[in-house]
């Protein structure tokens, strides 16, 4: 064999040997056992890595809450209507509520006004028409209360406030509330949020009750005033109108506007009560007309009309009316300063 030869010979025994060497390193010794790597599926414990590259996920910045949207302004031209106190702190009207037996002098027929869907004009002309109470009328006291609301004190026209600094404290603030006749709490917009029984809980809300949101002439608004209270009456069928409407606002000197404000409440119900004697049928009904003169800036009644009429077999009278007048008064009576 050449030189040549020899030489080809010794470099492939190299590679060979080389290549063997290789492949020794990647078998295991004989008798062991090869590891075996994670079920599928399985996480790696704490600690081991498990062979593959996590991808690295950019952290999302947490979505942000959807701003509020601004409150919208109030339509143009719109009033809001409030109770407000003069710099006195103390607003008086004087106050007409005369209950009597019998249907309303002027003919109220709720059905008819639930159909119309609103004040007929004629009953709203002769509301306009009602004349102020008299001198003997009751007074109606607003005074603030301890928080933001308003208290209401209707008190009678034959009351004497007890004279101040005589006899107990106590004696004389139990003679002060013989003499009122109604009394409550209103917030600045005529919510009542406390009164004596359910029936001057409903006087106090056809009075003063006034709306939440500011309001165009020609909008309408709901009370909260129950005309139905109690009875014990399972209603199978009932036809209601609630609607109280600023029908115009007319202009005053120095920026003053008077809004004038109408009434229309009427329910009619059809059902049953079960009394010791059995099963009764029972239909009543009850409506309420009003019209108002509200000054806006001043924030008080100019003056105020309305016909309270209840048909109900299951109140003690069956069938009464009462009316209710209001007109403002420019000075609170000096004997009312001790009254809060």
């Amino acid at each position: 064999m050449g030189r040549k030869a020899c030489t080809a010979v010794f470099a492939f025994a190299v590679v060979l040997m080389a290549v063997a060497q290789g492949c020794e390193k990647q078998q295991p010794p004989p008798g062991t056992m090869e590891p075996m790597g994670p079920a599928s599926g399985a996480r790696p414990a704490a600690g081991e890595p498990d062979g593959t590259a996590t991808p690295t996920v950019p952290a999302v910045a947490p979505a942000h809450a959807a701003e509020p949207e601004p409150a919208k302004p109030p339509p143009a031209g719109s009033v809001q209507l409030r109770w407000k106190l003069p710099e006195a702190k103390r607003l008086a009207y004087r106050v007409q509520i005369a209950q009597q037996p019998g249907p309303a002098p002027m003919k109220l027929d709720p059905a008819a006004i639930i159909k119309a869907g609103g004040l007929p004009a004629a009953l709203a002309k002769a509301l306009a028409g009602m004349g102020p109470p008299g001198a003997d009328a009751l007074t109606a006291l607003l005074t603030p209360t301890y928080g933001t609301n308003l208290r209401v004190r209707l008190i009678g026209k034959d009351f004497e406030v007890p004279a101040q600094l005589e006899g107990d404290m106590v004696q004389r603030l139990v003679d002060a509330e013989l003499g009122i006749e109604l009394k409550g709490e209103i917030t600045g917009r005529g919510e009542v949020q406390s009164a004596s029984n359910s029936d001057e809980y409903a006087m106090l809300g056809l009075l003063f009750e006034l709306p939440a949101a500011h309001v165009l002439a020609g909008d309408s608004w709901k009370l909260s005033v129950d005309l139905l209270r109690g009875g014990g009456v399972e209603v199978e069928k009932k036809e209601e109108l609630d609607k109280v409407t600023l029908t115009s606002l007319k202009p005053r000197p120095g920026g003053e506007q008077l809004a004038v404000i109408e009434y229309a409440l009427a329910v009619v119900e059809h059902g049953k009560r079960f009394t010791a004697e059995g099963e009764q049928p029972v239909d009543r009904s009850a409506v309420f007309v009003g019209r108002g003169e509200l000054l806006v800036e001043a924030g008080h009644w100019q003056r105020f009309s309305g016909l309270l009429q209840t048909d109900d077999p299951t109140a003690e009278k069956r069938k009464t009316h009462t009316v209710l007048k209001l007109v403002h008064l420019p000075q609170v009576p000096k004997k009312f300063d001790s009254l809060d």
